[in-house]
């Protein structure tokens, strides 16, 4: 069977579909591992591989996504559930009569954790846990390796580098992106397909995360720059959650429509990811099958990148920054020697803030250890900024390992038309991906003339060719020599740069102070000949951005020669540069500045200082909490990146270390703002977003308990009842462990209804976090952070207030009732996540063995009052309502005097209702807080009971609701309406705020905008307590709700009708 590699190209390729789903829809259970089937259910997985044939695939991944040593650690596992998910692939594709026109691609997923230096995983290591993998692949027969789901562009590299070093097989590559196309890293597209071609991928795309409707954006702007086939797996749309079981929005038909699109479009291979089965790839093949492959084609674009963005040649001039270089530079030499890091990054920022567009790095020293000081200072400056970097070493050693430990396509500083240098570098550039500069010299030495650079750089595209490396990976350097020695010179080297222009096609480079080397004045001299070097047509200039004169030049040039359009970038800087001031923080305050930049070293050493003077609450205020606060906002604006977050939260700690340990000496702990539970749920091992949360909230002082991945839903709960936490995150990736998140909020809800619960992963929206009980879902770190602030400030009603009350309330009436034998109840939306402060009630209802005295009737009635009077500012007290009865008048049913509290006041009577959507709560969902549990002795009630109390509820609507009044009350009514209608069709009690969802949906409300609203107002309460027009709308529902009425009317009469033919 011939290579994939020469059918690329030729037709559109398609890869099957979902796998985890699929095993998930077959038996797979929660928190089971998919790969294990290779092992326990083959029958399944070789019907699964024969099914994707059979309905017209090409390709087949092999059941391997999570195949690796961190989950399989022992033994041979990991080598038999490969070798045996290979086999089963090929019998698959022996049944499916498809050897010679099928392949088989060895599925490499993640690892689950992040790359240092923002996680604790080794690239080395990384890439060795890959390699075992590939090999395997290769040896147990697999026809490619596809690369997937990758949300790091560094752990791509690694997994790309692994197979390119230790198989022969075509590699694909596609990545996971966000709706705001980065990943989670923050790297874009551009970024991600510069870093991927480099390193010499096959073919190149998208999948997960996202449906195609989602992914089309994403996938025309890849289609647009790569020069590799671009491959389209996306989900089936968007995941939800219907009776615990995830389902996606968007059907075969439907998905195929949207495929057919993309193909139209330019993608050459076209396949699903989550939610996709056999039947939607069968519609896929079919209606895409003969759409012609259209052309793929070198888009000859000069580009290198960090992994957070790409910097593309042929605009306007790339300026490169040239201040990390030690010669003549005694404080760098000191640095250097020292390894000290930070003066390299301090260096680095300047020039960021001064308008370079990428930084050289040169750290040539003698006397150093130049491969480890140069690959130690590519991490550190690539972990704090995001500009592409040029490796600037003449030692191929020092060379080979900046490139391979380099996040991105790297410019490399150089090679020249020496043959053995040529031979050196060349298989570096070729292997790692790169921009070379090539210096216009041979053995020879520097020709006088232009035509001999240009022929010296003519053998260096020829050489280069020879390596598989295009001439758009080269950039000529004309050489400026200095005029002080040859008045001619600059002449020849602006002709150098023109012919390279014109004659070649090709890309320049210059190091442009060189030109004025002896002379006084030299800015003079280098601004001048920069601009004409410009306009003759320079690529690059390696120059010193903080010269303003420099920029100066630069800005002008850009100006005049048509590449700012209007002129915007040079109005704005120069028209408002002497008005324009820093952030005071920036201004004034260095430790926040270092905290800003992730400078750790410097952020601790100012603490130090500033104790001297002033007081630790005041720098955590002040300074530190600021300055997060600023990089936050601009990761959430985009403006920064992941890694920089996470060195701004390091920076944040090491200060925060120096403030706990003075501390300490005074005899004095820090104050934790509150305590969060975080976990990756059961059989998900992926925590790198969890990690990240985890970071940045320990910064932002809360007491964080990590209790790691893979976690039992009784650990988590068991958790936040021992340490009474307000706050738990949930994490999951897999869409397969979304059920085990689920099962953890319900667990949650009823044992610790006073946790609000955060969830997080790729495989999540905001919707489906919301319809598997969460109450909040972080699109990314800062978004859980924000939440957390919100939920703890000090304006806001915060859990542990909640729980407080309860648990006080609870043990008052104990001791009240303490020979009684009470059992106390927390039911209703008290439970579920339909409580918000502001709306609801926490209902709490008492059953004793004996009838309690009036003493004790009294002491209850008013105990609400007396808990609101010792502590006024707990805002929970006022929301309790319920009441208590003895138990056998409860079970019975009969009449029986009734302590209540609640909105209208203390009161003793001898009426209770207990309805029968109050008893359903009380037995599905109700929580013990004190005594024995009795629910076991109670029935849940049957239809003709709900249908009363539906019947009731909608004579109460008739008679009360003749009009409304300023309050959420109004609202509620469209909510009880849309629970008793659900109630009659389904006999089941179910929140209020899921039954309005599950109307809207289903089309039953007459005026829907009014139930969304009341639903809006429902969710949030106190976001409204203070919108005069929200009750001033309010006011205005009695007739929607008479309509909405009307509906249930017609429902009570249908079932009326059906209930009476039935009996």
């Amino acid at each position: 069977m011939k290579s994939i590699r020469n059918e690329l190209g030729n037709r559109i390729l398609f890869f099957d579909g979902g796998t985890g789903t699929v095993l998930q829809s077959l038996g797979l259970g929660a928190g089971e591992l998919p790969e294990t089937w290779n092992l326990t259910r083959p029958e399944e997985i070789v019907r699964l591989h024969r099914d994707y044939l059979e309905a017209g695939c090409d390709i087949i991944k092999t059941n391997t996504f999570g195949a690796n040593s961190l989950k399989f650690p022992v033994g041979g596992a990991l080598e038999e559930v490969i070798r045996a998910a290979l086999e089963h692939a090929k019998t698959a594709r022996i049944q499916a009569g498809r050897e010679d026109s099928a392949w088989i691609a060895l599925d490499v997923g993640p690892t689950g954790r992040l790359l240092k230096p923002m996680g604790d995983l080794d690239f080395e290591d990384a890439v060795e846990i890959f390699a075992r993998i590939v090999s395997l692949g290769e040896k147990y027969g697999a026809d490619l390796v596809l690369i997937e789901t990758m949300s790091d562009s560094y752990e791509a590299k690694a997994a790309l580098l692994a197979a390119k070093e230790n198989t022969e097989l075509p590699v694909f590559v596609t990545m996971i992106f966000g709706e705001n196309g980065k990943l989670l890293t923050g790297g874009d597209v551009p970024a991600a397909v510069a870093t991927l071609e480099g390193l010499g991928a096959d073919a190149i795309g998208i999948n997960c995360g996202l449906g195609p409707v989602q992914m089309k954006g994403i996938v025309k702007e890849m289609l647009e720059i790569s020069s590799l086939p671009v491959i389209v797996n996306p989900n089936a749309g968007l995941p939800r959650s219907e009776n615990g079981v995830t389902v996606f929005d968007v059907g075969p038909e439907e998905f195929a429509d949207h495929m057919e699109e993309i193909a139209l479009m330019g993608a050459l291979v076209l396949g699903g990811c989550c939610g996709t089965a056999p039947e939607y790839l069968r519609r896929v093949t079919e209606r895409c099958r003969k759409i012609p492959a259209g052309p793929v084609t070198d888009k000859n674009r000069t580009v290198i990148s960090s992994y957070a963005q790409a910097v593309v040649f042929g605009g306007r001039p790339v300026i490169i920054g040239e201040r990390i270089n030690p010669t003549g530079k005694k404080r760098l030499k000191e640095a250097l020697k020292n390894h000290d890091m930070e003066y390299l990054l301090e260096e680095g920022l300047k020039q960021v803030d001064s308008g370079a567009h990428v930084l050289d790095v040169n750290v040539g020293l003698p006397g150093i250890d130049e491969a480890a000081t140069m690959t130690e200072a590519v991490q550190e400056i690539q972990g704090i900024i995001d500009l592409p970097l040029q490796i600037d070493t003449s030692d191929v050693r020092a060379m080979e390992q900046a490139l391979r430990v380099y996040n991105g396509k790297a410019m490399v500083n150089s090679v020249n038309g020496k043959q053995e240098v040529m031979e050196q570098v060349f298989p570096l550039v070729r292997k790692y991906g790169g921009v070379v500069v090539g210096l216009a010299l041979d053995e020879s030495g520097i020709p006088e003339t232009a035509g001999g650079r240009i022929a010296i750089a003519e053998k260096i595209y020829r050489t280069a060719a020879s390596y598989g490396i295009s001439p758009k990976d080269i950039v000529i350097d004309g050489l400026a020599m200095t005029i002080s020695s040859d008045h001619r010179s600059a002449l020849v080297t602006l002709e150098t740069i023109r012919r390279i222009r014109d004659e070649l096609g090709g890309k320049s480079i210059l190091g442009v102070s060189n030109i004025s080397f002896g002379l006084p004045k030299r800015e003079n001299i280098n601004s001048l000949f920069f601009g004409l070097a410009m306009q003759n047509g320079l690529s690059a200039a390696i120059i010193n951005p903080n010269a303003e004169a420099m920029m100066r030049a630069y800005d002008s040039y850009c100006a005049l020669a048509g590449l700012d359009e209007q002129c915007l970038h040079y109005v704005e800087k120069y028209s408002l540069q002497q008005e324009e001031k820093q952030p005071v923080w920036q201004e004034t305050a260095s430790l926040s500045r270092c905290i800003a930049k992730g400078l750790k070293d410097q952020a601790a050493a100012q603490t130090r200082q500033l104790l001297e003077t002033r007081q630790p609450l005041d720098l955590i205020n002040q300074e530190l909490v600021p300055a997060l606060d600023v990089v936050g906002q601009g990761f959430e604006k985009g403006t920064v990146f992941l890694p920089q977050l996470l060195m701004s939260a390091d920076a944040a700690k090491a200060s925060f270390e120096v403030i706990k340990n003075f501390l300490l000496q005074k005899g004095t702990e820090e104050e934790k703002k509150g305590t969060v539970i975080l976990a990756t749920v059961k059989g998900d091992i992926h925590d790198i977003g969890k990690n990240i949360v985890r970071v940045l909230l320990e910064n932002y002082g809360y007491e964080v308990i990590d209790l790691g991945k893979d976690v039992e839903p009784e650990k988590i709960v068991d958790t936040a009842v021992e340490k009474q936490v307000a706050l738990v995150g949930l994490s999951a990736l897999m869409t397969t462990t979304v059920v085990n998140m689920e099962e953890t909020i319900r667990q949650l809800r009823k044992a610790a209804p006073w946790c609000r619960i955060m969830v997080g992963g790729a495989v999540l929206t905001e919707e489906y976090a919301a319809s598997i009980g969460a109450d909040f879902y972080g699109k990314d770190a800062m978004a859980s952070v924000r939440y957390a602030e919100n939920l703890f400030s000090e304006t806001g009603a915060e859990p542990r207030d909640r729980q407080t009350a309860i648990n006080k309330m609870v043990h008052e009436i104990s001791g009240i009732l303490s020979d009684s034998d009470p059992s106390i109840y927390l039911y209703g939306s008290s439970v579920l996540n339909d409580f918000k402060l502001g709306w609801s009630d926490i209902d709490i209802l008492v059953l004793t063995e004996k009838q309690i005295t009036e003493e004790q009737a009294q002491m209850l009635a008013g105990l609400r009052q007396d808990m609101l009077e010792k502590e006024p500012g707990n805002p929970y007290y006022r929301s309790f309502e319920g009441g208590m009865l003895t138990l056998d008048a409860f079970l019975s049913k009969k009449a029986d005097r009734v302590v209540y509290w609640g909105t209208s006041g203390q009161r003793i009577t001898d009426s209770y209702v207990f309805d029968s959507f109050s008893m359903a709560e009380l037995i599905e969902s109700g929580v013990l807080l004190f005594g024995k549990d009795i629910t076991s002795r109670l029935k849940l009630p049957s239809y003709d009971e709900l249908y009363a109390d539906v019947k009731n509820y909608y004579e109460i609507i008739r008679k009360y609701v003749q009009k409304t009044d300023r309050s959420f009350y109004s609202f509620g009514w469209m909510l009880d309406i849309s629970r008793c209608i659900y109630t009659l069709r389904t006999g089941k009690i179910i929140p209020k705020t899921e039954a309005a969802k599950w109307a809207l949906e289903n089309n039953l409300c007459t005026d829907p905008e009014v139930l969304k609203t009341a639903l809006r107002v429902r969710r949030n309460p106190l976001e409204y307590k203070d919108d005069e027009q929200i009750f001033d709308y309010a006011e205005t529902l009695a007739e929607p709700v008479q309509r909405y009425a009307d509906v249930l009317e017609k429902e009570l009469e249908a079932r009326f009708v059906k209930r009476s033919f039935c009996k």
